[in-house]
């Protein structure tokens, strides 16, 4: 990962939107993108103590987002999806 982390960091339009889980969000989830050999990778951390189910858009170029720290693979439809959580959990995503 020491590559994808020192590569530059990509402009996007990706949003984040909560969905109720019973838990206020304080921080939330905090993201940024990078792009290494023609590959974008989105980098996210719940900064939050609390649990959080998001659903990510501003993907409509993307089909699939590989979780690289869970070996899953999720299906963009319509430019997002939907995701979860623990606190202070960390996503690295490979978009495809």
């Amino acid at each position: 990962m020491q590559e994808v982390l020192a590569a530059k960091t990509t402009t996007n339009n990706i949003k984040f939107e909560y969905h109720e889980l019973g838990y206020s969000v304080d921080t939330g989830i905090e993201f940024i993108t990078k792009e290494i050999e023609g590959k974008t990778y989105l980098i996210s951390v719940n900064s939050d103590k609390n649990p959080v189910e998001v659903t990510i858009s501003g993907l409509n170029k993307y089909k699939t987002a590989k979780v690289l720290t869970e070996n899953r693979t999720t299906l963009i439809r319509t430019g997002q999806f939907t995701d979860e959580y623990k606190p202070f959990d960390v996503h690295i995503y490979k978009l495809n």
